[in-house]
């Protein structure tokens, strides 16, 4: 068999088990990321030889090259995505539609561990999202508090979101997401309150969302709050 193919198995099962152990707890994200560039790394260098020969018309072990070669595409591919994705959002992991009176969460400090985000809400994060994003806003409803709750406990729960906490009083709902592959989490807090607007009470939600690990979420807590905001105006 062709060293590239082993090789090429070599990087598919490094790649495995640092994603499993990472789901399991057993590698921290930044030994993850670590691992992740290597691979990356490892990818390039095997394109690039694997390309080598092609150009060169070496035949050796030509069908276990073209294999090397689709698998050194697809994860150059990849990386090519990400560093557009990297490019495109801005270098910021917390999200709120309100940037003068940021919802606060209660809960999701205590299931966070040692090394993750800080949950404090900076100046300068609020002028770089505004930036990226100003159409986020506020979102009204035209519900009691009582109804908006639970119907943004229904939106929550169609986005995939695990409602973990409730105060049906103060309008509060904390919520967590974890992405399907590398099971990255994110804290959700949604805020419902009742205000005086020109002598006339408005039912007003506010949401955040913001990623435990990273130092970009590549867009996905304002996609997110986008969704929700979606399917609430429906």
């Amino acid at each position: 068999m062709s060293y590239l193919v082993i090789w090429q198995a070599g990087l598919l099962l490094l790649m495995c088990l640092s994603v499993i152990g990472l789901r399991i707890e057993l590698i921290p994200f930044k030994g993850f990321a670590g691992i992740f560039g290597l691979v990356v790394l490892a990818s390039i260098a095997l394109a690039v030889i694997v390309l080598y020969k092609f150009v060169t018309g070496s035949q050796s072990g030509l069908q276990y090259s073209a294999l090397a070669l689709v698998f050194s595409i697809a994860i150059v591919g990849g990386l090519a995505n990400f560093v557009k994705q990297v490019a495109s959002a801005p270098s910021i992991h917390d999200i709120s539609t309100n940037l003068a009176d940021v919802p606060q969460f209660s809960k999701a400090q205590a299931l966070r561990k040692s090394g993750d985000n800080s949950l404090a809400f900076s100046e300068k994060v609020a002028q770089q999202q505004q930036a990226a994003y100003p159409q986020l806003k506020t979102l009204t409803i035209d519900k009691s508090v009582n109804d908006a709750v639970k119907t943004s406990i229904d939106i929550a729960k169609q986005l995939g979101w695990q409602v973990h906490y409730v105060d049906e009083q103060s309008g509060i709902i904390e919520a967590t997401y974890a992405s399907a592959l590398f099971g990255f989490i994110d804290d959700i807090v949604i805020r419902i309150q009742e205000v005086n607007v020109e002598s006339k009470n408005i039912t007003q939600i506010d949401l955040r969302s913001a990623s435990r690990v990273g130092e970009s979420d590549l867009g996905a807590n304002a996609k997110r709050i986008k969704e929700f905001a979606k399917l609430l105006n429906k």
